[in-house]
C-alpha cells in the first residue's frame, strides 16, 4: 500500500510539472506572438501603383515587371508591408479611376487611403532624347505630400535593370548601378570632356572606367556628341548635371488667348517644389510641357522649347535643381568663372524660370540668391537649360 501511494504521489508531481511546463511554453508562445505583432505594427503599409508613361508605349508585362521590382525591393528591406495588388485593382475598378489618374497625387492618395496604406509609391517612365527616364516617388497618404523622389535617365534597353537600384537609392539603401554605353574620354589636357559611345568588333558595348586623372570636376566644361556644351555644377560619381553656356529671356507660356493657358496635369502643383532636389527631375516636367505643346499651335511654351532646342537631353530645370545651381554658384564663384572661361554668359542676377508649376496661372521662378516664388506664366523671365550626364 505504501508503494502504491508513493507511486500515485510521483504521478501527481509529474503531472504538475507537465502542467507547469505547458504554462511556460504557452507564455513563451504568447510573448513571441506579441513581439511579432508589434513588429508588424511598426512596418509601414505601402501601396505600389502601376507605372504611368509619357512619350513611350509600354506593354502590360513591362509595367507589371516595374511594379513588382519596386514592391519586392520595398519588402526586402524588412520595413514595409505591401498592399496586395488584387486589393488595389479592386479599388481602382470600384472607384472608376483611370490609368491617367495614377499620375495625380491627390487621386493616388485617395487610392492609398481606401487601401489602408500609409504611403503610396508612384513611378513614371518617359522617353527623352531616345532614352528612358525613370522616376519613382513616395507620397504620404496623410499629408498628400511627396516624401521622397528619385529620377534616373537610362538607355532604352536598361529600364528594368535600373528599377531596383533606383528604388534602393530612394530608400537610402546601398545600391550598385552601372550605366551602359558610355565612355568618358579626355584626349588632351584642359580640353572639354567628350562623351562618346564605343562598339567593339562584335558590335557589343564597350564600357571603360574613367581614369583617375580624368575625374569629372565641378566647373568643368563638357562637350556632348551633338556639339552642345555645358558647365558641371553637380556631380555624383560619373553622373551629374551641366548648365548651358547661354541664356535667354522669355515667357513660360505664350498663349494666343488667355483662355489657352493650361495646367500641365503631369506636373504636381506644388509651391514648395524648390525644396526637392533630384537630378533630372526637370526632365519629366519638360517632357510633359512639350507633350502639351504638341497638341496645337494655340499652345506655345517658349522657355521649355528654348531649352529642348539645345539638343538631345537638354531640359528646363525643376525649381529644386535651380536652387541647387545657385547655392553652388554663390559658394565661391567657380561656376561663373567657368562660364566666362568657356566664352559663355555668367549667371543672371535676376529670376529664372523652372519647369515646376504652382497652378494654371503660375509657375515657379528662382532668384540668383536661391529664393523661389510664383510668377504668371506669361511674364518674361531669364532661362537656363540643363542636361544630365
Amino acid at each position: 500500500m505504501v508503494q502504491v501511494k508513493q507511486l500515485k504521489c510521483n504521478v501527481i508531481k509529474s503531472n504538475q510539472k507537465i502542467e507547469v511546463m505547458k504554462q511556460i511554453l504557452w507564455t513563451i508562445c504568447f510573448a513571441c506572438l506579441s513581439i511579432l505583432s508589434k513588429a508588424q505594427d511598426t512596418k509601414l503599409r505601402v501601396a505600389v501603383l502601376d507605372p504611368t508613361t509619357s512619350g513611350i508605349a509600354m506593354d502590360d508585362g513591362t509595367k507589371l515587371a516595374v511594379q513588382e521590382l519596386i514592391s519586392s525591393t520595398f519588402v526586402n528591406t524588412g520595413r514595409y508591408i505591401i498592399i496586395e495588388r488584387s486589393m488595389i485593382d479592386k479599388i481602382i475598378k470600384e472607384q472608376s479611376f483611370q490609368n491617367s489618374d495614377m499620375a495625380d497625387n491627390s487621386q493616388a492618395t485617395e487610392i492609398g487611403k481606401l487601401a489602408g496604406a500609409n504611403k503610396v509609391v508612384l513611378s513614371a517612365v518617359s522617353m527623352v532624347g531616345g532614352r528612358n527616364m525613370l522616376s519613382i516617388k513616395v507620397i504620404d497618404v496623410t499629408t498628400a505630400s511627396i516624401d521622397k523622389q528619385r529620377t534616373k535617365i537610362v538607355g532604352s534597353n536598361d529600364l528594368l535593370d535600373a528599377v531596383e537600384p533606383l528604388t534602393l537609392e530612394l530608400l537610402g539603401e546601398a545600391a550598385v548601378y552601372v550605366k551602359q554605353n558610355t565612355v568618358f574620354v579626355n584626349d588632351e589636357e584642359n580640353q572639354p570632356l567628350q562623351i562618346t559611345n564605343k562598339k567593339n568588333q562584335n558590335n557589343s558595348d564597350v564600357v571603360k572606367e574613367t581614369p583617375k586623372s580624368q575625374i569629372i570636376e565641378m566647373g568643368q566644361l563638357m562637350t556632348f556628341e551633338d556639339g552642345s556644351k555645358g558647365i558641371v555644377f553637380y556631380k555624383d560619381g560619373e553622373h551629374g548635371i551641366v548648365v548651358s553656356l547661354d541664356a535667354n529671356s522669355c515667357s513660360w507660356q505664350n498663349p494666343a488667348k488667355s483662355r489657352d493657358i493650361v495646367d500641365i496635369m503631369e506636373i504636381p502643383n506644388n509651391k514648395n517644389d524648390d525644396r526637392y532636389f533630384s537630378a533630372g527631375r526637370g526632365v519629366l516636367f519638360t517632357a510633359s510641357i512639350m507633350s502639351q505643346a504638341r497638341l496645337g499651335n494655340a499652345l506655345s511654351f517658349p522657355a521649355a522649347s528654348w531649352c529642348v532646342n539645345h539638343g538631345t537631353g537638354w531640359y528646363l530645370p525643376s525649381a529644386g535643381e535651380l536652387v541647387h545651381l545657385f547655392k553652388v554658384a554663390n559658394r565661391n564663384g567657380e561656376i561663373n568663372d567657368a562660364l566666362i572661361r568657356a566664352g559663355g554668359i555668367p549667371l543672371d542676377r535676376g529670376w529664372h524660370w523652372s519647369s515646376s508649376e504652382i497652378d494654371k496661372k503660375e509657375a515657379i521662378n528662382v532668384s540668383s540668391r536661391g529664393w523661389a516664388s510664383g510668377e504668371e506664366k506669361t511674364s518674361s523671365v531669364s532661362v537656363r537649360a540643363f542636361r544630365t550626364f
